[in-house]
């Protein structure tokens, strides 16, 4: 079930009031394409909200489990709106493990709905997260292709990301996936600038 943009407010609307009435207050750190969506970025419908993070402490700490909090009002908005059961999950987190693109909380843009706040990575650490995508898997019809030709992204930006992504995988075999993607988005020369993978 593809969520459209008001069904997807309707839906953390309904979260953030549960969370409200039970006191309480949860902050999430989230990507993908649902990401895309609520930052007028993207048109088409996502599937999900991929968390990877949780605020505390005024830390942003790897979501391995969503809180209880929201599991529990989960439960209630999903049998409501009849939403599957993974339409919040936090299988996309493992991007946490390497560290997010430097200065990313500068560049974070807050949606609250309730007890239930959402910080929205900026529009260069999508390019990141979504270049690592594309070349971690090559195919020039995946979705993280398709969105990664909606952010439109400068040369500079795309040095950027390209450069973070070997922070991910600094493996020769991904540095070459990554100059083979490079060029579907304008850019021909990575092979000069890009470091050598290990």
């Amino acid at each position: 079930m593809a969520l459209a943009l008001d069904h997807l407010i309707e839906a953390l609307e309904f979260v953030g009031a549960e969370l409200e009435e039970n006191k309480a207050d949860i902050e999430l750190l989230v990507a993908g394409k649902s990401n895309l969506l609520l930052l007028g970025l993207a048109s088409r419908p996502t599937r999900d909200i991929d968390v990877i993070g949780i605020h505390e402490n005024d830390n942003f700490i790897k979501a391995t489990i969503l809180p209880d909090e929201v599991s529990k009002a989960l439960v209630r908005v999903r049998r409501v709106m009849e939403l599957p059961e993974d339409w919040i999950n936090v299988a996309a987190s493992s991007v946490m493990d390497q560290g997010l693109p430097k200065g990313f909380e500068d560049r974070l843009t807050q949606r609250r709905f309730g007890g239930l706040t959402l910080h929205l990575l900026g529009r260069l650490d999508l390019i990141c997260l979504k270049l690592h995508a594309v070349a971690d898997k090559l195919d020039p019809d995946s979705k993280h292709v398709q969105d990664l030709h909606l952010l439109k992204p400068t040369k500079e930006e795309q040095k950027f990301a390209a450069l973070w992504t070997m922070t991910q995988d600094p493996s020769e075999g991904f540095r070459y996936s990554l100059c083979l993607a490079l060029p579907h988005f304008g850019v021909t020369d990575g092979d000069e600038w890009l470091p050598k993978g290990v």
